[in-house]
């Protein structure tokens, strides 16, 4: 089997994990009760420790999104934050984070053997069988 670059495992991780989160919140803006069509870090996604973890995210509309980023204080995001996924989950992914993460091709290909083995067991499916039946659509 031919090894995928990493930057194509990058990406694929990003999405199972964007698929996820918005999944884990039934698509559903934790903001403003829209739908969602955007998964939002919580830790930024530079740390490799906690990028793809699926606690660290949380699903939003593109507007509330943008509103996270542009005019939302370090307080206010900490408190919606813990509110929404509380405090010992968002202890631990600070905990998390603080340790350096390596960006190796190992830890791309680690995390998205864990993304593959959620999906798996949250949809009965593998990513693969998922993207050709959404093609089918």
């Amino acid at each position: 089997m031919r090894m995928k670059p990493k930057k194509e495992l990058v990406r694929e991780n990003d999405r199972i994990w964007s698929f996820l989160v918005k999944h884990k919140y039934n698509s559903t803006c934790q903001m403003c009760g829209k739908p969602a069509t955007e998964a939002h870090h919580i830790i930024s996604r530079t740390e490799y420790n906690t990028r793809w973890d699926t606690d660290n995210g949380i699903a939003l509309c593109r507007e509330c999104h943008r509103k996270i980023h542009d005019k939302m204080g370090n307080e206010e995001k900490e408190a919606f934050y813990r509110k929404i996924i509380g405090d010992d989950i968002y202890e631990l992914l600070l905990r998390k984070s603080k340790y350096i993460g390596s960006r190796d091709y190992g830890t791309v290909e680690g995390w998205n053997r864990i993304l593959r083995s959620e999906f798996l067991q949250e949809f009965g499916m593998t990513w693969e069988e998922y993207l050709q039946e959404a093609k089918g659509l």
